[in-house]
Order: structure tokens, then C-alpha cells, then sequence
């Protein structure tokens, strides 16, 4: 592959890393010029002294480490490493290292070292120390770095398999969790002489040994001097795809670099009739009456019965595979079971397992070439567009690894399938890259909302929004928060498992708090919005109450609950808009979307974006009366139903609520403004003077105003003024629907009027839903 470049490729940034920090610092444009010229002039030097300054220090090439004035300190010494290809910027093969900085079980070593350590090792991981990968892992980075990939997954024994994913742009990797994090670098291969190609062991190496840069030049000449085959030679040194990826754990991810070999070449697009093809596979789709009938008929019987047969083995097949025998010109049938989804996002995963499922199979059986039919963009309602997206796409992904070629074969008459299919291929072929998106924005009311595809933790907002119960979303937000908000989490969590909510400092994120919700999802429709209203008004009301004025929502559902991409969305944006307009919110709400979601994303903006005025799937209340002149308030006649249900509803009761004289006043002035209330009970600031009353029940069964049906109870806290005098109230409360309250809630929960000791006790979290109606004052 090197020998067909006549441009060399510059594109290395040279950085060092002192050894006890975890931070990669650039080296300035001279000396990254030093260091790149050191792997190109011959002959090759093991050491370089740097010309800079006052700089005395020197750096060792062949361990890619800085050296201090002393270099028997290592706290003196720094590692360095060049991000970009090693072996198109130099001709020299290059052994991998990894570096841990985080993992779940591993030791810090207390004084630093330079030792570097093998991945065999069954010892705990060491952070901040280079492990060198195995042959394998090496001629995967090798590989991928010549064909200028960006991302692969591999899987470490080290790591009892765990799946990573190495950066090879930032040269960095995590796994899934982001629980195990660390740096990549290469150090370049020295063999000893030209006539023995076995590496050398660079940090076994005196001041003073004789070695020579392992080049493909090297290799060119041992091949002509006949020390190594022309086998060997193919298989360790040309650096292709079939060579490094034959165990199925390792492989591309679906990100690509900008310069990445097009894989287009091996899809095409054409139209015809799928059982005219000559590939040696075709895919047939149970689902699909007229195929299933059109296959059958050309096979004949022999054909049905043998799938009859195979379908009564394993009734939960993901592939039945059928040798033709010359009755079709194809070699085998794949049948496929697939159903559409209306959920965007199930959808795509459908088809990316069906792909990836027929891709493979055909590769075990040795099959070079294979035919897909249009699957599911005939009278199934799904979306054409879509659909050809994730087929094209996901065959994209996967041909890197299997070497296959994949036609899509369009039946004639669907001229706009066709079409949709060959705009996905043609985007690709002409070299098209993928850009980021800016973020789409409206302005509703005096609020901003946006939509961005981006990090959740990168957000610059006063408060972040994540769900307790997902998972996945509470460990990335608390992990990047770091311990603080980890220790207030669970400490809130012990302390009350069933809380509605918790609130966590925001640790390391750019923002003021996080707030964790409790919600669950639903599979009945109707539930689900319903929770999805109550959410956001939760919401709303929570971060009022602490004067905020910028949210990032996640996509809340749209991930592992795997819940209607179009009802959480819709729901969502349409009671965001109302909550803003409704209480003249000037805030801006920020819809943060995973960049891998596309479809969700799209549905956001969509939403965003469209009309107020569009229809809803609310249905009004069937005695709700349309107002044509801005009148908004209707007489309920008392001989009527409606009259008769809402007297029959007990709402309201008569409660107690005892206080001191200052308070007492406030009350008559103001009402029943919860604006005063504190942390420790209901704060009343009247001439200045604050006054705490309750303060013994504090805020146990939530963050409002208490009632009592006791008059004894609130005796308790009608404190006598100077002339012994105690004041208490006899209020009008709303109560509503009422749940068991606790010492979390700052609103009333989700779906809830209020909260209550199960007793005598009732909290609200409203001004509007007490007043006082009477005052008694007595001795």
C-alpha cells in the first residue's frame, strides 16, 4: 500500500507527558521538527539532544522519553508519543503501548516509573504505566493507522474481554461505561541488523547499541535476499484488512475517518428481478407474501419443503439457509425473518441485525457476493428513506471486514425506491464527509429551546436533567460529575429509595446541580404521555422554585427504555412550549441528542419546529365549550351532570394551621406565599425579622405549607405573643389527590395535588390551594 505513495503524509503532533501527570502537552513547531526529522535521516540515532534554549534535556528515540538534567530521576523525565501514522510518515513499523489512568481495580504506583509491562500479565492494572499490546492488537493499530482509520473495537484478555474502543485521532480509549480510560502511543520497531528482521527489545537497549529502524525498505530487501517468503511477508509486514481482522471481536466501529478507502465500489444498486441474479446469495424475507410465492414457484417443490422442514427445526430462526442445487441461478436462499416497527429507532436496529446477521452467515460459508431485496419499503408504512439509509449504511460498516460485495436489487416499477436507495450510495461515493450539525433553535414566548446533537455532561446550563431510572444516563452523569455527586446520590437514595427526586451538587460539569427524576416508562400509550406531562411539569416546578433559568434534557426514553421515539418527543417539546408560554418562562431549554441518534434528533427538530397550531393527540374534555370571543369563563348550570360530579368530588377540607402573631399577619396580607419557605420549616420575613415556625416537623413530608385536622397538633406551633395570645387559623385546603410525602419533595409529585402523613397531616405546594378563612386568637 506505502509503495504506490509518492506524497509523504505530515500530519504527526508530537506531545510529552511528565511522567507523574496525566495530561499530553504539545511540543512547540522546532522541536516537533527535531523529533520528526530523527525517524527520517540516516543514519538512524537512538538519542537526541534538543536544541532549544536553555533546554539540556535529551531525548531517547527508541523509548520515546525525555530525559531531565539527572536521569536517574524519573520525576524528571516525561513519555512522548506522535499522534499520526507512523508507518506513511516514516516507512517504520511501530510497536503499540496503552496506558491506563482509569480503572476499577487499579493500583497507583507510589513512586514513578519507567518499567514498561506486558499485557499477559495477570497482575492488577497499574495505571499510568505503558503496557505493550500483543502481535495481534499490534497488527490491528498497524493496520488501521494505513488506512487511516479513526475508531476500532478490539477485546483485551487483560481485561477479561471487556469490549473497548480505541481513538486513534486523540490516541486514547474507554470502554461503554467510561470506567476504564487511558492513552495509546507507538514506539517505533529496531532490529539489529539487516539480515535478522527480530525486533529488539527498545527499553533492553545500552546508550551505546547498534540498531537499525525497522522499515519496509528492510523488509523489501530481506524479501530479495530471501530471508523471509513472500508469505511471510504478506502476512506480517503488507498491513490489510483480511490479515488483522479474522477473530469476530474484533472490529471497526461505525465511525469513520476522512480519508478511509470507500467501500462503495462493493454496493451497487440496480434494478431488475432479484431471482435473475447471479450472486451467489440472495435474501428473501418470510414477511413478504409476493416474494415468498415468486421464490417457491421458481424453485419448486423441493425448495418448499426443505424450508417447511428447516422452519419446523428452530421456529425462532434468524437465518434459514437453502442450497439452490442449479434451480435458481443464485448458489443459496437466505431466508430472514423481519418485522417493521414504528419506532424509528427499533426499526433501524431491526435491520442493522438483519444485515449484519446475512453478511456474516454468507462469509462462513465462503460466499463472495450477495442480493437484498427493498425489505420493508413495499406497504408496511415505514420510511423509504430511512430504510435505504441504514441497509447502505450498515453494509458500509461491515464490508470493511468481510470482503464482500452486496447489489440491491429494486423492482423496476418503484422508480422512487430506486432512487432513494442510489442517493445514499451516491452521497458516499463522491467523498462526502459527515458535518456537524449546528444546533436548530425557536423562540417560544420569552424562551428559547434548541436542539443540538452533543455530550449531555459538556452542557453549560444551570441545571442538568437525568431519570434515576436509566441506567445508562445516571452512571454517565455521575461519572463525569465524579465522587461528590456519586456519595450525595447514594446517600440520598439509602436514605429514601422511593424519592421523587435527587438532587446532586454538579461536581466537575459545567453546570449549577443535577436533577435526578423518577420516571418510568410505559408501554400503554396513554400512560406514557400522561407521565411525560406530569414529568415536565415536575420539572418546571422544581427548577422554579431554585430561580434557574437553563435545562439540558437528555432524550429521555428514547434509549434503553426503548419507548415511542414519537410520543416521548412530542409529549415532551409540546408541554416544554406550553410550560414556557403558560408561566412566560424566559429560559432556554436545551433537547442534547446522542450524535449517534440521527432519527431522534430529526424527530426533535421536527417537533421543535413545527406549529403550534398542529393537531395533538390530547382530546378535550367532551363538556368543554370553544370560546369565540376570548372568554374564559363558562357557568356550569347546577341541574347538569357535570355540576352534579364535580359538588360529589371531596376536595376540600377544613384544616388547621397554627402560627405566631408576626406570621399570622403575613397571612392575612399575603396569603399563604410559599415563596418564604425554607429548608427547615415555613419561613414568614415580616419587618425584617424571620420567623420559623413547625420547625420541630421541619420539611419530613415535603417542601410546602402544613395543615392539620388536629387543633391540638397545631397548637403546638401557635406561639403566644407577649400578651399570651396564640393565633391559629381555620383554612379552606384543596387537598386533591394526596400520596405519602417525604423530606425530598420541594413540589408536589408527579400526578399528585399533595403530600400527607398518612394521618392527620396535609402539605401543599400551591398558594392558590389554601386560604385562610377564619383566625382565632385565644389564651
Amino acid at each position: 500500500e506505502i509503495e504506490g505513495r509518492t506524497d509523504l503524509i505530515v500530519d504527526c503532533i508530537w506531545e510529552y507527558k511528565p511522567i507523574a501527570m496525566e495530561q499530553w502537552i504539545a511540543f512547540p513547531p522546532d522541536i516537533s521538527d527535531q523529533l520528526q526529522q530523527s525517524l527520517t535521516k540516516k543514519p538512524f540515532e537512538t538519542e537526541l539532544r534538543l536544541k532549544t534554549g536553555r533546554d539540556r534535556s535529551h531525548i531517547s528515540i527508541v523509548k520515546f522519553l525525555r530525559f531531565g538534567p539527572d536521569p536517574d530521576k524519573p520525576n524528571n523525565s516525561a513519555w512522548i508519543r506522535c499522534r499520526g501514522s507512523s508507518l506513511q510518515n516514516f516507512h517504520c513499523y511501530a510497536q503499540w503501548q496503552m496506558m491506563f489512568i482509569r480503572h476499577p481495580t487499579g493500583t497507583i504506583n507510589p513512586s514513578p516509573s519507567i518499567e514498561v509491562l506486558d499485557m499477559s500479565t495477570g497482575d492488577n492494572i497499574q495505571f499510568n504505566s505503558w503496557y505493550t499490546v500483543d502481535d495481534q492488537i499490534n497488527l490491528i493499530l498497524e493496520t488501521a493507522m494505513n488506512y487511516r482509520r479513526r475508531y476500532v473495537n478490539i477485546v483485551l484478555k487483560i481485561l477479561e474481554n471487556e469490549r473497548i474502543t480505541l481513538n486513534l485521532e486523540t490516541f486514547s480509549f474507554t470502554n461503554e461505561q467510561n470506567t476504564i480510560v487511558g492513552f495509546l502511543r507507538w514506539i517505533p520497531k529496531l532490529i539489529s541488523n539487516m539480515t535478522d528482521l527480530s525486533s529488539v527489545d527498545n527499553f533492553e537497549l545500552t546508550n551505546n547499541s547498534s540498531v537499525i529502524l525497522h522499515t519496509t525498505t528492510c523488509v523489501k530487501q530481506a524479501q530479495d535476499n530471501k530471508i523471509i517468503s513472500p508469505d511471510q511477508t504478506r502476512y506480517y509486514y503488507e498491513l490489510i484488512y483480511e490479515n488483522a481482522f479474522q477473530n469476530d471481536d474484533l472490529e471497526f466501529s461505525n465511525k469513520r475517518g476522512e480519508n478511509e478507502n470507500d467501500t462503495n465500489n462493493l454496493i451497487q444498486v440496480i434494478q431488475g428481478d432479484l431471482l435473475m441474479e447471479t450472486t451467489d446469495v440472495i435474501v428473501v424475507c418470510s414477511l413478504s407474501k409476493f416474494l415468498m410465492d415468486h421464490v417457491f414457484n421458481a424453485g419448486g417443490k423441493s425448495l418448499r419443503s426443505a424450508f417447511d422442514k428447516k422452519r419446523k427445526e428452530n421456529e425462532n430462526y434468524s437465518i434459514i439457509s437453502i442450497r439452490t442445487e442449479g434451480s435458481l441461478k443464485c448458489k443459496a436462499i437466505y431466508f430472514v425473518p423481519w418485522k417493521p416497527n414504528s419506532d424509528e429507532n427499533r426499526l433501524c436496529q431491526s435491520i442493522k441485525q438483519l444485515v449484519k446477521n446475512v453478511i456474516k452467515k454468507a462469509a462462513s460459508e465462503n460466499f463472495q457476493s450477495i442480493a437484498f431485496p427493498a425489505i420493508g419499503c413495499g406497504g408496511f408504512e415505514c420510511s423509504t428513506s430511512l430504510n435505504a439509509k441504514t441497509f447502505i449504511g450498515q453494509c458500509q460498516r461491515l464490508l470493511v471486514k468481510y470482503p464482500l460485495s452486496v447489489v440491491f436489487v429494486i423492482q423496476p416499477e418503484k422508480v422512487e425506491i430506486y432512487d432513494e436507495f442510489r442517493q445514499h450510495i451516491g452521497s458516499s461515493k463522491h467523498g462526502q464527509t459527515t458535518v456537524k450539525e449546528p444546533p436548530i433553535s425557536l423562540r417560544v414566548g420569552n424562551g428559547i429551546i434548541e436542539v443540538k446533537k452533543d455530550d449531555i455532561t459538556k452542557q453549560k446550563v444551570d441545571v442538568i436533567i437525568g431519570s434515576s431510572s436509566s441506567e445508562n444516563l445516571r452512571q454517565i452523569l455521575l461519572k463525569a460529575a465524579g465522587d461528590q455527586a456519586q456519595i450525595v446520590y447514594t446517600n440520598e437514595l439509602t436514605a429514601n429509595s422511593n424519592a421523587s427526586i435527587i438532587i446532586t451538587p454538579s461536581g466537575h460539569l459545567h453546570c449549577k446541580n443535577i436533577f435526578f427524576f423518577k420516571w418510568k416508562p410505559n408501554k400503554n400509550k396513554t400512560i406514557l404521555q400522561q407521565s411525560i406531562v406530569d414529568l415536565i411539569s415536575n420539572i418546571v416546578q422544581h427548577v422554579n422554585s431554585y430561580k434557574y433559568t437553563s435545562i439540558a434534557f437528555p432524550a429521555l426514553g428514547c434509549g434503553e427504555h426503548a419507548c415511542s421515539v414519537d410520543i416521548v418527543v412530542k409529549t415532551m417539546v409540546r408541554e416544554m412550549k406550553q410550560q414556557i408560554k403558560k408561566k412566560g418562562l424566559s429560559w432556554t431549554i436545551k433537547f442534547i441528542i446522542h450524535p449517534s441518534q440521527q432519527n431522534i434528533y430529526d424527530e426533535f427538530c421536527k417537533q421543535v419546529l413545527s406549529s403550534d397550531h398542529a393537531s395533538n393527540d390530547y382530546r378535550l374534555p367532551s363538556t368543554w365549550e370553544r370560546s369565540d370571543d376570548d372568554q374564559v369563563r363558562f357557568l356550569v348550570p347546577k341541574n347538569t351532570d357535570e355540576y352534579k360530579q364535580i359538588i360529589s368530588i371531596d376536595t376540600e377540607k377544613r384544616l388547621y394551621h397554627g402560627c405566631p402573631e408576626g406570621p399570622a399577619d403575613a397571612i392575612i396580607q399575603d396569603c399563604f406565599n410559599r415563596s418564604f419557605a425554607g429548608v427547615n420549616g415555613i419561613f414568614y420575613l415580616v419587618k425584617f425579622q424571620l420567623y420559623l415556625y413547625e420547625s420541630i416537623l421541619g420539611t419530613l413530608y415535603g417542601f410546602g405549607v402544613y395543615f392539620s385536622s388536629r387543633a391540638t397538633y397545631s397548637h403546638d406551633y401557635a406561639v403566644p405573643n407577649k400578651n399570651k395570645e396564640h393565633c391559629m387559623f381555620v383554612c379552606r385546603v384543596l387537598a386533591g389527590k394526596t400520596t405519602k410525602g417525604d423530606s425530598s419533595m420541594k413540589v408536589r409529585p408527579a400526578g399528585f395535588d399533595s403530600t400527607t402523613d398518612g394521618i392527620h397531616m396535609t402539605v401543599t405546594y400551591h398558594d392558590a390551594q389554601a386560604y385562610a378563612e377564619y383566625l382565632i386568637t385565644y389564651q
